[in-house]
C-alpha cells in the first residue's frame, strides 16, 4: 500500500526543516529492515530551485526492487519538477528529475502508483480546466525513469478535448 502526503511548504535556505515521515503501509507500520531512511523535507527541497514549493510527495516501491523510493513534485511559479530518489539497501541513489508545466493559481497535483508506473496527475485552470496524467516507469538497465504515456483532457463548460499518447507503442487518440 502507498501513502501520500500533500502540503505546501516554502524552501528555507540553510535552515533544517522538520523530518518528513510517511509510512509505507496503512497505520504507519514500520519499514522493512532493508529500507533506506526517510528523506527529510529539507533534503527534498534541496533538489528544487530556491524558494520552491513542495506540492506533494510519495514514498513507495516505485521500481519494484523491494526498497522504498521517494518521489516529489514541486517548484517555483516559472517551472515545476518531478524528482525521484530510488532507495537501495545502503541509502538512496542520486535523484533523477523531469520538468513539468508551470503551475497557476488553481493547480492541484497528486502522485500515485498504478501497475508498476509512477502516475503524476496535474490539474490546472480556472474557466478552462486541464487535467494531465503523466506515467513514468523505471526499466531495467535504464538510468532514471522513462515517460511512457501522456493523457490530457481539457474542459470548458460542456466542451471537452482529450489527447492520449502511449509512448511505448506509439498509439494515440484525439477526441
Amino acid at each position: 500500500t502507498t501513502c501520500m502526503a500533500k502540503w505546501s511548504t516554502r524552501r528555507r535556505s540553510g535552515i533544517a526543516v522538520a523530518w518528513l515521515a510517511i509510512g509505507l503501509a496503512a497505520g504507519g507500520a514500520p519499514a522493512l529492515e532493508t529500507d533506506p531512511p526517510y528523506l527529510t523535507e529539507a533534503q527534498q527541497l534541496a533538489a528544487l530551485p530556491d524558494k520552491a514549493i513542495l506540492e506533494v510527495s510519495l514514498v513507495a516501491d516505485i521500481d519494484g526492487d523491494g526498497h522504498a523510493d521517494t518521489a516529489i513534485l514541486g517548484g517555483t511559479a516559472a517551472q515545476r519538477r518531478l524528482v525521484v530518489w530510488f532507495g537501495t539497501q545502503g541509502g538512496h541513489e542520486a535523484p533523477v528529475s523531469a520538468p513539468l508545466g508551470a503551475p497557476n493559481s488553481n493547480t492541484g497535483a497528486s502522485l500515485d502508483m498504478d501497475k508498476g508506473e509512477l502516475v503524476v496527475l496535474d490539474a490546472t485552470g480556472d474557466d478552462v480546466e486541464t487535467r494531465t496524467i503523466y506515467r513514468f516507469r523505471r526499466e531495467p538497465g535504464v538510468a532514471g525513469m522513462r515517460l511512457v504515456s501522456i493523457e490530457s483532457e481539457r474542459y470548458r463548460g460542456r466542451e471537452a478535448v482529450r489527447l492520449a499518447w502511449n509512448l511505448r507503442t506509439g498509439a494515440h487518440e484525439f477526441a
